[in-house]
């Protein structure tokens, strides 16, 4: 990363401000995720304030845009209405594409509590389990969802013995393991859970004033 001076002006007698580009390239981990490889080039403004009797700058101020920032890094920025204390409480969700549309047999459903601060160890362990099983027909996809210490995961399978063969792959063991070591924290707890259907019922369409058999869903279940 490298920034260029745009421009450079006193704005009094011991305030000056410039204006600057920031260029560069993702490499590292954003915001729980791994590098984009994406291209910055960001404006941006910093405001001076010099102490001539300690000769040095005493205060500086900046401003650039956020959303410009992560748009340009190939990542979302999202808002959401503020949380009703007590009623809700928003986050973020993602959803796993593995372009299976085989009806499920069974679903496993988590929720683990941990700190902010361990987040992204977590992350790192999920998209582990999520690599490994791309691979395997038997995986449908999962849906997560982080709402504030909470971390909730949803994940479709074509029966219960193969969601079970899963939970004893290499990456969920590891996961496992790190969770109970206190690898995210010690104040980590959480549920685990597997769940068969009662019933599924057939696909609506509004448009078309009919419902369809789930044979024909042509796309994921989740």
């Amino acid at each position: 990363m490298r920034f260029e001076l745009e421009s450079v002006a006193a704005t009094g007698a011991d305030t000056p401000a410039a204006q600057w580009r920031m260029i560069g390239t993702n490499t590292g981990p954003l915001s729980g995720g791994p590098a984009t490889g994406a291209s910055l080039d960001l404006p941006g403004a910093d405001f001076f304030t010099y102490d001539a009797a300690a000769d040095k700058v005493s205060r500086v101020v900046g401003y650039f845009d956020t959303a410009t920032m992560l748009g340009q890094l190939g990542l979302q920025a999202h808002i959401t209405p503020s949380n009703m204390e007590g009623v809700t409480e928003f986050g973020i969700s993602l959803r796993i594409e593995t372009g299976r549309d085989t009806i499920p047999g069974a679903f496993t459903a988590t929720w683990i509590d941990i700190d902010p601060e361990h987040q992204f160890t977590l992350a790192d362990a999920a998209t582990s389990i999520v690599m490994e099983q791309l691979g395997n027909d038997d995986y449908l996809g999962t849906c997560f969802a982080t709402v504030g210490r909470r971390n909730y995961t949803f994940s479709a399978w074509t029966s219960p013995e193969a969601a079970q063969a899963a939970l004893r792959g290499d990456a969920h063991t590891s996961a496992m393991k790190l969770a109970q070591s206190g690898g995210i924290g010690d104040d980590a707890r959480g549920v685990t859970s597997m769940w068969t259907p009662h019933f599924l019922n057939g696909i609506f369409h509004a448009g078309a004033g009919r419902s369809y058999e789930l044979t024909e869903l042509g796309g994921q279940w989740l």
